[in-house]
This record gives structure tokens, sequence and C-alpha cells, in this order.
């Protein structure tokens, strides 16, 4: 199995919102889904695209892993490192037996797509990032 890609949050959620409203509801409805994202919002280049499209796939695939990250910012006592918050989900899936799924991928590359997912968790304030470390935001009553 494949993850999906994660691509670098934006600075703000201008682009953001900018991509979700231009991404079209399904593939069909456009010819070229990365060249309408870089005719329509400020994303220049293909890979950029692809990678929004991609990712905003994923949110409706049952098998997408970043509730995982979530859960481990809100299990802890205070803020974790990408790099703990790594090792954790590292070590659950080893416990549950589902890491020989997911064994192609190497540490750096798990650790950098988990600091990813966290960036976006911050950018969509899920989580917090006092210093070096996450935190899950607090709950919006």
């Amino acid at each position: 199995m494949q993850f999906k890609p994660v691509p670098e949050p934006p600075t703000d959620r201008t682009l953001l919102a900018t991509v979700c409203r231009t991404l079209p509801a399904t593939a069909s409805d456009v010819d070229d889904c990365c060249q309408h994202l870089i005719d329509e919002t400020p994303l220049e280049t293909r890979r950029r695209g692809s990678l929004f499209c991609a990712r905003s796939r994923s949110r409706t695939d049952s098998d997408t892993p970043d509730d995982l990250e979530q859960d481990e910012l809100e299990r802890a006592d205070g803020s974790l490192t990408a790099n703990e918050v790594a090792a954790a989900i590292q070590s659950e899936r080893q416990q549950s037996g589902d890491w020989r799924r997911r064994s192609n991928r190497d540490e750096k590359a798990q650790r950098e797509r988990v600091e990813r997912l966290l960036e976006w968790a911050v950018l969509l304030g899920l989580a917090e990032k006092p210093g070096d470390g996450y935190r899950a935001a607090p709950a919006r009553g």
C-alpha cells in the first residue's frame, strides 16, 4: 500500500481556501485537474497541483492514516516533536501488526511526512506549535 502524497502546507489559509473552491467535485468534471488548478489558483507547477488533487481525494479514502497523528497529540501530556510522533505511530503499528504493510517507508520519509501532516494540522487549527513541538489544539466549544 502506498500513502497519498502530502504537499507542503501553504503559508496561510487563503491559498487553501482558493484551492478548495477550485477543485472539481469529481475528477471527470474537468479534463485535467492539475492544469485546472494551475490556471485558476496561484499554484505554479503540475507537481504541486497533483499533490493537492491527490491529497483532496485521499480525504475520502477510508484508509488514510492522518487520524493517527492527531491521536498521538491528544494522548500526549505536553508537546511532541515530529520525530516523537513518528516513533509513536511506528510503535503503534508494530504492536497492531500493521507495520508489515508499510515497511517500505524509511524512517526519514516517515518523519518528513508526519511533519507535513502536523503542519497541516496547525494550519487547520487542529494542533498548535509551541516551540519545536506540536500539541493538540484545545477543543473549541
